[in-house]
């Protein structure tokens, strides 16, 4: 990532540079205002690899296996992580962040009580869908960017996106995750249930 951050930063200054688009001085205030406005994500990235390294020292897996037995706790495995990233995501506003924190905890946990695939890819993606419904439900969440962009209030920006997200998300709760991890039926009906 790093090198590929990189390399991209030195390709697109050379092709500026060598098509006169902007001057030297020019380039380095966009390249310091771009490295400014990339240091938050960073600071985040950074602080979520050092907690989810925490989270591997103290066992947290284990500790979860420990708590988590039988087959009815890895079916409900993919609804407690959809619920679950979500609160987190809408209190933090963070989805990477959240994202963070949770997939060195839910993926070698439901790897290690099933060996299901269904339940792999079902909390996998549970965890992805959870994340971005909590974002998107926050105030404070990055969404402020697309109201900055389009002028509109933020507040009303996410007022009137939550009915369309808590109904998206009731029905991927209701008609896919929780029947599909019971395998009830199998998940490409789920999305075609879904879709209609």
């Amino acid at each position: 990532m790093l090198y590929s951050s990189m390399i991209g930063t030195t390709v697109l200054i050379l092709m500026l540079a060598c098509q006169k688009i902007l001057k030297a001085s020019q380039l380095k205030e966009a390249w310091i205002y771009g490295a400014k406005t990339m240091l938050t994500p960073l600071f985040i990235v950074v602080h979520t690899w050092a907690l989810g390294s925490v989270l591997c020292d103290l066992h947290t897996v284990r500790y979860l296996e420990s708590m988590i037995n039988g087959p009815t706790w890895a079916a409900m495995l993919p609804t407690i992580t959809f619920l679950v990233a979500g609160l987190v995501s809408f209190f933090s506003a963070n989805a990477w962040g959240t994202m963070g924190i949770l997939f060195p905890i839910t993926v070698p946990l439901i790897f290690s009580i099933t060996p299901k695939p269904i339940l792999h890819f079902g909390t996998i993606s549970s965890l992805i869908t959870g994340t971005l419904m909590g974002q998107q439900l926050s105030l404070s969440s990055d969404a402020i960017i697309s109201s900055m962009a389009t002028s509109c209030d933020h507040s009303h920006h996410i007022i009137t996106q939550r009915p369309y997200v808590l109904l998206s998300a009731v029905l991927a709760l209701v008609v896919a995750i929780i029947p599909c991890s019971f395998e009830l039926y199998p998940p490409w009906a789920g999305i075609i249930i879904v879709c209609v």
